[in-house]
């Protein structure tokens, strides 16, 4: 997990407890798009003293960059976001019950944006979503599949006639064509 940023003057989770669904809390054995038992919907963590490390050592990007507008707030977006450095990945979660609001405006074209500026550097911008994960690439999206813990996703590019080709692709942790650090699943 990345090391905590500062927050931005002004934002705060108060009664969003988005995160609290779509991720997975491995300290609380809470799998991924399941709701958290001790999240109260408009109210928070109810354990919030004694919550797992892991749990007070994450701030969704919405908290800490603040060139992200107001409607990335994740209650209004229905979606968490979270960048990897390791990865070098924006990992998009989307709400369960809302599956269809990354793609809906003003978001879709913000992700478009970001995937055209982290193709480059094999960066990538993932969405992830109950049983499928799509990679928003430059030219098109990517279905994934489900979520695999034995896969990494690695950022590719492809030299062609007519230019550069970018993609990502799902590969088995024990590939040996897997460069030699590789990516986080999730």
């Amino acid at each position: 997990m990345n090391a905590p940023s500062p927050l931005v003057a002004g934002r705060n989770c108060t009664d969003c407890t988005l995160c609290c669904t779509v991720l997975a809390i491995a300290a609380l054995s809470k799998p991924r798009n399941t709701d958290c038992v001790h999240a109260i919907a408009g109210k928070g963590c109810q354990i919030y003293g004694e919550r797992p490390a892991v749990c007070a050592a994450f701030h969704c990007d919405f908290l800490v960059d603040p060139k992200l507008p107001a409607h990335w707030r994740p209650k209004r977006a229905r979606m968490v976001l979270y960048y990897d450095d390791d990865a070098n990945r924006l990992g998009v979660h989307v709400d369960p019950a809302k599956p269809d609001s990354w793609r809906q405006a003003p978001y879709y074209s913000d992700l478009k944006i970001w995937a055209r500026a982290a193709a480059p550097t094999r960066g990538q911008v993932i969405v992830f979503l109950p049983d499928d994960r799509i990679a928003i690439l430059p030219d098109r999206d990517k279905r994934l599949g489900p979520t695999n813990p034995d896969q990494v996703l690695v950022g590719m590019e492809y030299e062609t006639p007519t230019g550069v080709i970018y993609d990502v692709i799902a590969m088995d942790r024990n590939d040996p064509r897997l460069p030699q650090e590789p990516q986080s699943n999730t």
